[in-house]
């Protein structure tokens, strides 16, 4: 799939470039459509094609640049309605990954800490390397008992 090449490539080449193609073939493709959600809803303006392979990675590429500042009941709003899907959670307040979020950043004596909600982590069907965990300190859902 093109997008947007004609305009990267005149964009790139301050208008000089051009190119002389000819059609060949069509050729199957698994494409998938990408929605992005905004308070659970799709917004048709962010949604695109993508093939099928690259498909989990598009929504950090398309989202890179959003930031936003919510509240702890939002969040744990947000995080219950993830529940069950292949969301990667990441927060950076108090109690973040005890509500659900699967990753939560954390400064500790000047220091970058995080912690994994491995109930989140398993429900979202996310493996969290080894190497990693050892470094993390690890949290399970409100509910259940904690552990470092």
């Amino acid at each position: 799939i093109l997008v947007d090449f004609y305009d990267q490539l005149k964009s790139g080449t301050q208008g000089y470039a051009s190119l002389d193609y000819s059609f060949s073939h069509y050729e199957a493709a698994k494409l998938v459509k990408l929605d992005v959600l905004i308070n659970a809803q799709p917004v048709d303006a962010l949604s695109l094609i993508t093939h099928a392979d690259r498909a989990q990675y598009k929504p950090f590429e398309r989202t890179s640049d959003v930031h936003a500042q919510i509240t702890k009941e939002q969040a744990a709003r947000i995080v219950g309605n993830l529940n069950g899907s292949s969301a990667l959670t990441v927060g950076e307040s108090a109690g973040f990954a005890g509500l659900g979020g699967v990753i939560n950043l954390t400064v500790e004596e000047n220091k970058l800490r995080f912690e994994v909600n491995l109930d989140a982590a398993e429900r979202a069907g996310l493996k969290i390397s080894s190497k990693l965990l050892s470094l993390a300190r690890i949290v399970r859902d409100q509910n259940h008992s904690r552990k470092s």
